[in-house]
């Protein structure tokens, strides 16, 4: 019988994890990927449009795993399916972040396939913001028309595609854009003394009563979203010391809150009291994994002081996938930590769960 992600990180959250890609593991993550593919969400419309951000954090994860290999590039028809049926292009809000989202894993096929077209929508969306600079507060507005990139999460999906485009043509003002942009929203957003984002001006000290409210996932977004940054931007770039200062502040800080079971709450700041109620949750765990598992492997975080709670991590994370690959405890498309039904899922827990194993395989 399939453990419970509880029992099963207990079971496995030291040692036996091993050091070799272990392939239980890998036919976990298949499982997980076939079965998200088998069954697209439909319960809302950032679910069934396949462009949406919740479609292209599962497609990123699915092009991290393949590309790494592990399973013989298997679901290289699958992305390229996605691509083709889009006709590679992107959301139609020119300026929000997460339309920009599904673009990440286009870089990723022309990296491979070097076929212009399928970047040809990211280029123009990038040179036409480019053209006519975003304008608008940083106060941040629930009726998607935000110009700025004015909440945490944004830093996943929009800057990996900047600067990945960067790196792509060698046109330098790309990542100086992702990189601007990046410190404008860390100035807004984030604690330098909690080392940790506040996910949007409405959580800001200056206008929420109450103790702070540090969202789990959000600051998962933050974590991956540096790694995916940090990927694409060479050794020497002088914009690399103050980004990795901010990824192992912010990881380091993490070690803080991670519970027994190896997860985090969705209230990071709960982690130290697990009597609140709160569980671990899935997505938010699954990001943080990933991104101290990254870290390890591109030698911008010691191993000794991460490799542990990343296996850890992981373990929780692979408990919650039930026997036919379906996820549970992730916290439905929200922007602060709130109850959720234990069984409840979402392509975007996938994605981030494709991403951690695409790196903890690689983990020595």
């Amino acid at each position: 019988m399939k453990l419970s992600c509880f029992a099963l990180a207990a079971v496995l959250g030291g040692s036996q994890l091993g050091a070799a890609p272990n392939p239980a593991w890998i036919s976990d993550l298949d499982r997980a990927a076939q079965f998200q593919l088998a069954h697209p969400a439909r319960d809302r419309p950032e679910s069934s449009d396949p462009k949406s951000w919740v479609m292209g954090v599962f497609y990123a994860g699915l092009s991290a795993y393949d590309r790494a290999g592990f399973d013989h590039h298997r679901y290289r028809p699958a992305l390229l399916a996605m691509g083709q049926a889009n006709h590679w292009q992107l959301g139609p809000r020119l300026y929000h972040a997460d339309d920009m989202c599904i673009g990440q894993t286009y870089e990723d096929l022309y990296d491979i396939y070097h076929d212009p077209a399928m970047i040809a929508a990211v280029r123009r969306r990038c040179d036409d913001i480019l053209a006519h600079p975003p304008e608008g507060p940083m106060e941040f507005v629930t009726d998607g028309s935000a110009t700025q990139w004015n909440w945490c999460d944004s830093l996943f999906m929009a800057p990996a595609a900047w600067v990945h485009l960067a790196a792509i043509t060698g046109y330098g003002d790309y990542r100086d854009f992702a990189i601007e942009h990046w410190w404008q929203t860390s100035d807004f957003l984030y604690d330098p003394v909690a080392h940790a984002f506040y996910r949007d001006s409405r959580f800001l000290p200056s206008t929420h009563a109450g103790p702070h409210i540090f969202w789990a996932r959000g600051n998962g977004w933050v974590v991956a979203g540096l790694a995916r940054v940090l990927s694409f931007l060479p050794a020497d770039d002088p914009s690399r010391p103050h980004l990795e200062e901010q990824f192992r502040d912010m990881t380091t800080e993490l070690l803080n809150f991670q519970g027994p079971d190896g997860g985090w709450t969705p209230n990071l700041t709960n982690g130290r009291d697990r009597d609140l109620g709160e569980s671990s949750e899935e997505s938010g765990t699954a990001l943080f994994c990933f991104g101290m598992a990254w870290g390890i492997n591109h030698g911008v975080l010691a191993a000794g002081d991460f490799r542990g709670p990343a296996r850890h991590a992981f373990a929780f994370v692979r408990g919650c996938e039930d026997a036919q690959g379906r996820l549970s405890h992730v916290q439905p498309i929200g922007f602060a930590p709130v109850g959720y039904p234990a069984d409840s899922t979402a392509p975007f827990g996938v994605g981030a769960y494709l991403l951690a194993g695409s790196e903890m395989l690689r983990l020595r």
